[in-house]
């Protein structure tokens, strides 16, 4: 089932703000979280979350990759390639992402890893989305 949790909050997925390119060669991949959820979260001021202004979300620009023959991958992030690409998860700052792994298999691609600069220490974070 898709999600998008970021140290065990689920904010989901918007399918139409998100998206994924693969041409065989680089990647595009942008994985934004539930706007429906966001307004939830936004009400309640004293959910963790409230201080958020947008969903948080995830994204990888002309990111390099080596597909098997059926476009299946599995990619994990260095932190030469936070230098090199456009890597980030978006949670009102750009927030890097190490270690982060990326593993596509038939049409779920998952995201995972932990995520930095958002509290003092690392927080995990599991996103998987349904490549359409």
């Amino acid at each position: 089932m898709p999600h998008f949790i970021i140290n065990g909050f689920d904010f989901g997925i918007d399918p139409t703000a998100s998206e994924f390119r693969a041409d065989g060669v680089t990647l595009d991949i942008k994985i934004v979280g539930s706007k429906v959820i966001m307004d939830e979260i936004m009400e309640a001021d004293d959910h963790p979350w409230s201080w958020l202004l947008y969903p948080p979300f995830i994204f990888f620009r002309g990111l390099p990759y080596q597909p098997t023959t059926t476009g299946d991958f599995k990619r994990d992030i260095s932190d030469n390639d936070l230098d090199e690409y456009d890597i980030a998860l978006y949670a009102t700052e750009h927030c890097d992402v190490l270690p982060c792994s990326l593993v596509r298999i038939g049409n779920l691609l998952k995201i995972f890893g932990q995520v930095h600069q958002i509290e003092a220490h690392a927080l995990d974070f599991d996103v998987e989305y349904d490549v359409p």
